[in-house]
């Protein structure tokens, strides 16, 4: 896993033999691990599979997620791991600094140094803690809560205002922390209170970061809510429009209102929010990124309501670049396969759902680790990307003509739905709300709780 010589990532892997510690356990296991080195931190974001094993699975019984130590061939590093596949594979994925290899100790000597846990190379990167030119004067990092803040801003975000909508937890909690760890002040924006507050504290112990809670959907809101931020933090440069919820199943069972539902936070609430901060991006030459999917080059059936919404969304998105362009507005569209997250995880607790996606080609029928997903979006916003593909072979598709993905899913598609008609109507009652906690809080019951009260 060695840096790339330019780029915002590059690939190597391990495949072999390993020893896991976990608590006071220590297995061996057989992993098979891929790095991603990212320039702009210097650190890898490594992630794979630990093969079936009895004795994993014994420790990992109840607990869903777990951190250990991994000590391979190549290197220790600590690790988390989480779920595990249709086959009993578990997850695991971590960051190391310098790189996860047997190259640490060279790294030490050549900087003159002894090499540590907290400072391999034998010496600390300062943090960088001018503020950045121009209206948005930004505080030094410095030693906080948790601990000394090293990692390097990126001149792309540095002093830079995000907004992220949905930011409460997976994509939207993580990116934030991302942006604020490389230098940009952020703006939380969702709906439960007590996982947007959190997630708002873990930004602000690296860069100035404030919760708003509002739903998308309420254009009123919105449009105040874009006001405040505008004032705290004296203008607005990025927007993540991300905010999303997903139901399965069949068109035909799913609860209208909820299908309903699902339409109105992921696409008119990306055009809500859209419309709230086109002003203040239009003041900044500011950067709009759409959260799309895969979902919008190839709709699957199961996710009608998911995948119609994304193909709004991109739409929007490509409409929208080509109408504020000549403001100075970038607008960018992102693009993500099953990525590893409170919504995916509950997309796959559904057995029939979770038969079908493991039938899928593969890496589709894979789920890709949070860490390298959030650090090519960071990167994408960064230099303002017309297009971010979180997984890097997404981008193949888009070389392909558009009718034939569609073409092909259902094709496929229709035979898997046949064969599994039998569990969906035996089980449609099991998914008639959307997906995850995230799609809990914003589901339409959430919603007619939050009138009533």
């Amino acid at each position: 896993m060695s840096p790339a010589a330019d780029g915002p990532m590059d690939s190597d892997g391990f495949s072999g033999p390993a020893r896991l510690r976990l608590g006071s356990i220590d297995l061996d296991v057989q992993a098979d691990l891929r790095g991603q080195f990212d320039p702009i931190d210097g650190r890898y974001h490594w992630y794979g599979r630990l093969e079936r094993h009895d004795g994993l699975t014994a420790a990992m019984a109840g607990q869903g997620r777990a951190a250990g130590v991994l000590t391979t061939p190549e290197g220790r590093a600590e690790c988390e791991l989480s779920d595990p596949d249709p086959w009993q594979r578990y997850r695991v994925s971590g960051v190391s600094t310098p790189p996860f290899r047997s190259e640490l100790s060279a790294a030490a000597a050549d900087a003159g140094g002894p090499a540590t846990a907290s400072d391999p190379a034998g010496r600390t990167a300062a943090a960088n803690g001018q503020a950045a030119p121009g209206r948005h004067e930004r505080r030094p990092h410095s030693t906080g809560a948790r601990g000394q803040m090293t990692a390097k801003t990126d001149p792309g975000l540095r002093g830079k205002v995000a907004v992220v909508t949905g930011a409460a937890r997976g994509i939207g909690a993580a990116l934030a922390l991302e942006l604020a760890r490389r230098g940009a002040s952020v703006a939380l924006v969702g709906l439960e209170p007590a996982e947007l507050s959190a997630a708002a504290e873990r930004c602000a112990a690296l860069s100035p970061a404030r919760a708003w809670q509002a739903d998308v959907t309420e254009r009123g809101r919105m449009s105040q809510v874009a006001a405040e931020i505008a004032a705290h933090f004296g203008g607005i440069d990025i927007v993540v429009a991300n905010a999303g919820i997903a139901i399965g199943g069949p068109f035909a069972d799913a609860d209208p209102a909820e299908f309903d539902r699902v339409i109105a936070v992921n696409l008119v609430g990306s055009a809500t929010t859209a419309r709230a901060f086109l002003p203040a991006l239009a003041a900044s030459a500011g950067y709009f990124l759409q959260i799309a999917s895969v979902a919008a080059m190839a709709p699957a059936p199961l996710m009608g309501a998911y995948c119609a919404s994304k193909s709004g969304v991109e739409a929007l998105a490509h409409v929208l670049r080509a109408e504020v362009a000549h403001r100075g507005v970038a607008v960018g569209v992102a693009y993500l396969c099953w990525t590893d997250t409170d919504m995916v995880r509950g997309a796959d607790a559904d057995p029939v759902l979770a038969d079908m996606r493991r039938r899928l080609p593969w890496p589709a029928n894979q789920t890709a680790p949070l860490d390298p997903a959030i650090a090519r979006l960071a990167t994408g916003i960064a230099r303002r990307s017309p297009r971010i593909y979180a997984q890097p072979w997404i981008r193949l598709l888009q070389w392909l003509p558009r009718g034939a993905l569609p073409a092909m899913v259902s094709a496929r598609g229709a035979a898997e739905v046949a064969r599994l008609a039998v569990r969906l109507n035996e089980t449609a009652d099991q998914r008639r709300r959307p997906v995850g906690p995230g799609g809990a809080a914003g589901s339409a019951a959430a919603l007619d709780d939050r009138t009533i009260r």
